[in-house]
């Protein structure tokens, strides 16, 4: 699809918000007065949930999770609403209804996991803005705050955290086992950088997840986050590298992803490339003064479970 028909096939989810009908009914307007969400800001993230898939056994899990929460574990989260100003899970209900709003509730998830709401309300506005949403029609940072903030606790136990920290736990004891080096594989793995760079990382998943194509991709940052984001949400076939070395890995069906967190320049994959394009992902300040890497995709790829 060309960046025009994305950006104009954005713009129509948000205008036109008659195919999300079930976000503008007495009920739902109230769960959205409940919780201080936008209405503009969930329905322009309900259309960015509109342009990538995630893995069909978490997305079939999402909505009997938050219903769930509603029947035995409000005490808990009301417990928890007088400390961090949620507790209605009227609005995520009715996200959980369609795939779109089901995608945008887990990606909203992913960003907040280990990073401040800020932070995650600054790269779903990149996000947003990548996906066509033009920069007069973005919703400002505090309302992407507010709804993240909102949002994000009731999918914070679908799994995200507790594989984001395995990844992490067993990369490390790789790098700090190894040369002196691996001492930048650290922050290569941790990093979370700037927004800008990680939206783009992540839009790049998406549609590469969508087409089930591989990425093979150079981080100079979020490594763990990236692989768990692209294994966990997606349910892309992961390997995370260390200087051509396997670190972590994992199956899946939807494409497969290949993070790289040395200085390793890929050669080639076992099978042809249908495609070549370039791709280095490096944090804003230090972005100057990397050289592109080789991105390659190709159709299929098998990969085993560690």
């Amino acid at each position: 699809m060309a960046g025009g028909d994305l950006e104009l096939s954005f713009q129509a989810d948000v205008v036109h918000v008659g195919s999300l009908a079930h976000l503008i009914t007495g009920r739902a307007l109230k769960a959205f007065s409940d919780g201080g969400v936008d209405l503009y800001a969930a329905v322009a993230v309900h259309a960015l949930g509109k342009s990538f898939v995630v893995k069909s056994s978490l997305e079939m899990t999402v909505h009997s999770h938050i219903m769930a929460m509603g029947r035995t574990g409000m005490q808990s989260v009301l417990a928890k609403a007088l400390k961090l100003g949620w507790g209605h899970s009227g609005l995520a209900e009715d996200m959980t209804r369609t795939r779109a709003g089901t995608n945008a509730l887990l990606l909203i998830g992913a960003l907040a996991a280990g990073s401040t709401y800020f932070s995650a309300a600054e790269c779903l506005s990149e996000l947003l803005s990548l996906h066509g949403c033009e920069a007069d029609k973005l919703p400002n940072l505090d309302i992407l705050k507010r709804m993240i903030a909102h949002l994000a606790p009731f999918v914070q136990d679908l799994g995200f955290s507790k594989v984001l920290t395995h990844i992490t736990t067993v990369a490390m004891d790789v790098i700090k086992a190894g040369r002196d080096e691996n001492v930048q594989a650290e922050h290569h793995l941790t990093s979370y950088g700037g927004a800008l760079g990680a939206a783009g990382a992540v839009s790049r998943l998406m549609l590469v997840s969508k087409k089930r194509e591989t990425l093979h991709m150079t981080t100079r940052m979020r490594g763990a986050w990236l692989s768990t984001f692209a294994s966990h949400i997606l349910g892309m076939a992961v390997e995370l590298r260390l200087n051509n070395v396997i670190v972590w890995g994992s199956a899946g069906s939807n494409g497969a992803a290949i993070f790289e967190l040395g200085q390793y320049q890929p050669t080639g994959f076992l099978a042809p490339a249908v495609s070549h394009r370039r791709i280095m992902l490096v944090q804003q300040s230090a972005q100057k003064n990397e050289d592109s890497q080789q991105l390659l995709t190709r159709s299929s790829m098998c990969f085993s479970p560690c």
